[in-house]
């Protein structure tokens, strides 16, 4: 095929499409279209193979040894029949792919700048050029302190800064084809916003496509034309997006609807009740580097058996909250109070942590099983076997099934890692759990289930929790107060239903704004879909 043939059919097909794992099917039968300049989004629980597809568009599922069968082609090229140099050309320039965990994705001892001109200098003719289109793509996806941020290795940077740097990585070529698998999962709600408005920009003057992999349906329903259902490996159901969420065929579907936290959006928060201190965060300041704070003079504090929000922009401060809470970060001035029952207790376990990045918080060489028992060994004192039970006792509390909970990190999905990073928590029986994002890469239903769990540790074994989001709908399910936090200060605070719905400072007014799935007026809306 001549290159202006290619440059001109752009039609993304996937046909009969299937992934075995030896003799385990993982996905079976998969067939959907996407013309150019049209938005296709998937959902469906952890583990029904979401990732998989768009993985195996691209190539990766069959370097980690999986059988990749059927067709997947752009134009007239077959990109699962390429060659790996056929398809590194395709790659980048014409497919752009952002995965799911962004700190797993990105070289750790690579400076952020190093990373971005690597990738740029490849479609780009000098390296003055190379930079300039660097900073561009920094402004384009929204990037906050773009300067700092070029210095800064992975870790220094917050889930959201990390996974706008995924996205724009993944543009950098301009390609005709976006295959985004959970794009804005670390992002608030305003700047998922910005980037979702972004995307859909680029979608119509590019002529590119998009497929858009999400747990969030309110997200697809703003963004995507098409809708595909997946269950269990196999497709559910697909159509166009009003159709499938006005009118869902499958029980399946009408299930996910149900289960959907903006379909609960309008149930009242929990009432406010006085409980006695459990931590109390006074006047603190500090960050990653002494010389930059991220936080600035911020008090905060959790009672006994309550739940409490933490509420922001992605690099506002929440996680250096939430890292200094549990000990993880020193202060350089102000005070963290733990006032737990236990004097002589250690900190490590009153206090335990559910990262925001499932899979960089796990061991990768230990099954997730192991990884649950070890902590629950450590804190309990129980036997080898004893903390393998209750291990599998809490796995299942979260939803993993045995075979599931057996495999190592590499083998599961995001969300199944961040059920195994929840149990891991849980093991240490704590006083208090900050939860950093901890539904953030889950699907409506599964997250649902996990904050019933939350839900029922505070009010039956009496927890504390912090509770760390994006999602100002999950906040007002499961928190009676909330703090609002605006580039490392406290802004608004107060009980969590009245801040979501007669907000008084202008940054929470753009937060709820910016609620995907509903106008700011609270309605749902299907006009966007196309």
């Amino acid at each position: 095929m001549n290159a202006a043939a290619l440059a001109t059919d752009n039609t993304l097909t996937v046909q009969n499409l299937s992934v075995l794992k030896d003799s385990a099917t993982l996905v079976e039968d998969v067939s959907f279209s996407v013309p150019p300049g049209q938005r296709c989004g998937i959902v469906g629980e952890t583990g029904s193979g979401k990732s998989l597809i768009c993985r195996s568009i691209v190539g990766l599922a069959q370097r980690r040894g999986l059988t990749v069968s059927g067709s997947a082609t752009l134009g007239s090229v077959d990109l699962l029949k390429e060659h790996t140099s056929g398809r590194n050309s395709i790659a980048g320039r014409r497919i752009g792919f952002v995965p799911q965990s962004s700190l797993s994705s990105l070289n750790p001892v690579m400076r952020v700048d190093k990373q971005l001109l690597e990738t740029v200098g490849r479609y780009e003719r000098d390296d003055a050029a190379s930079r300039a289109r660097a900073l561009e793509l920094l402004d384009q996806v929204r990037m906050p302190f773009p300067d700092r941020v070029l210095r800064s290795y992975a870790h220094q940077l917050s889930g959201g800064m990390r996974q706008r740097l995924m996205i724009a990585l993944a543009i950098a070529g301009r390609p005709d084809v976006l295959i985004a698998d959970e794009p804005t999962t670390a992002l608030d709600a305003s700047v998922q916003k910005a980037i979702l408005d972004l995307i859909a920009d680029l979608c119509d003057t590019e002529d590119m496509s998009l497929v858009l992999v999400s747990h969030d349906l309110g997200v697809i329903k703003d963004l995507c034309g098409s809708t595909l259902v997946m269950h269990k490996g196999r497709l559910a159901e697909q159509g166009s997006t009003e159709q499938v969420f006005r009118a869902p065929a499958a029980a399946y579907t009408r299930s996910l609807m149900e289960a959907s936290h903006f379909a609960a959006g309008d149930r009242p928060a929990p009432e406010v009740q006085a409980s006695p201190a459990l931590l109390r965060l006074d006047g603190v300041t500090g960050g990653y580097r002494p010389d930059v704070p991220t936080v600035h003079d911020v008090s905060i504090e959790v009672g006994r058996a309550e739940a409490v929000g933490l509420v922001g922009e992605s690099g506002s401060g929440k996680s250096t909250l939430a890292k200094m809470a549990v000990g993880l970060l020193t202060p350089t001035s102000g005070r963290v109070e733990l006032i737990c029952d236990d004097k002589g207790a250690d900190r490590r376990r009153v206090a335990q942590m559910i990262f925001q990045d499932p899979y960089a918080s796990l061991n990768p060489r230990m099954r997730g099983v192991d990884v649950v028992a070890e902590v629950h060994r450590r804190w309990t004192g129980a036997n080898r076997a004893d903390s393998e039970v209750a291990a599998f006792e809490l796995l299942s509390r979260v939803g993993l099934s045995k075979s599931i909970a057996e495999r190592r990190p590499r083998l599961l999905s995001g969300g199944e890692c961040q059920r195994v990073g929840v149990a891991r928590a849980l093991a240490a029986k704590p006083q208090l759990l900050v939860a950093d994002e901890p539904t953030s890469a889950l699907d409506v239903s599964v997250q649902a289930q996990i904050l019933d769990l939350l839900e029922e540790l505070r009010s039956e074994e009496g927890i504390g929790i912090l509770f760390i989001t994006h999602d100002l709908e999950v906040v007002r399910r499961v928190t009676s107060r909330s703090y609002v936090l605006s580039e490392g200060t406290v802004v608004e605070e107060g009980a969590t239903e009245q801040l979501l719905t007669e907000p008084s400072h202008p940054y929470t007014q753009k937060l709820v704004a910016a609620i995907p799935g509903k106008h700011p007026s609270g309605t749902t809306r299907l006009d966007v879909a196309r």
